[in-house]
């Protein structure tokens, strides 16, 4: 699949021929054959292979409510980050012959993207919820935040500077610290309505006191 992946990128899904997949391989068409009927079969491994794991993965980090917003969130687009730059390949495929999957993968693909999307949110709405986190539009973050996982596939080497680890780690402390509240402004207890009232008294009283000390006009 990594051999097709790669003739994909360089030749376009319908360039890329079994017979040159086999040669990449060092094998016969006919061994290709034997495990893919046809190249429809090996793009549809390829997304599954992808979004189905994806999918998987965000639900397990999706499902640990007791979690801490933050290394919840955290946890997610490391791990997402990783998944695709472990992928790249097979992930810009993805990205380029979308609207042309066959039917199956099509499926799989557009429902993992939904999973993953939903998981995000919710990671996002709890921390904010919880006063940890600004209050952000949680969709529109999620979006945001899977962009930036996703984007490095377009440009990541194996043997560049740096590391598959050492982006995601990157990708995950930027992706918190955008919606992160400075500590003195984050709630104790999560949904401690007198705590998030004291900290609107503090406000507008320095409203007031901004007020207060503008020129006065006239």
């Amino acid at each position: 699949m990594n051999a097709a992946a790669k003739l994909f990128i360089e030749k376009g899904f319908g360039g890329a021929s079994m017979q040159e997949i086999a040669e990449a391989l060092g094998v016969t068409r006919t061994a290709v054959y034997y495990y893919f009927k046809n190249k429809d079969e090996i793009l549809t491994a390829l997304v599954e292979e992808v979004t189905l794991r994806a999918k998987r993965l965000s639900s397990r980090v999706a499902g640990e409510a007791d979690a801490d917003p933050r290394e919840r969130l955290r946890a997610l687009v490391h791990q997402h980050t990783m998944l695709i730059l472990t992928h790249h390949n097979e992930f810009r495929i993805i990205d380029r012959t979308e609207q042309q999957l066959p039917d199956r993968a099509y499926r799989a693909n557009e429902d993992a993207k939904r999973t993953v999307l939903n998981n995000f949110t919710a990671a996002i709405k709890a921390g904010v919820q919880a006063g940890v986190f600004r209050v952000v539009d949680a969709k529109v973050t999620a979006f945001t935040m899977i962009g930036m996982c996703s984007w490095p596939a377009f440009w990541y080497k194996p043997d560049g500077a740096k590391s598959a680890a050492e982006i995601a780690d990157t990708t995950a402390e930027l992706a918190v610290q955008s919606v992160i509240r400075p500590t003195k402004r984050q709630l104790k207890g999560a949904g401690d309505v007198s705590e998030a009232l004291a900290l609107l008294r503090e406000d507008l009283g320095h409203l007031s006191l901004m007020i207060e000390k503008s020129p006065k006009s006239g």
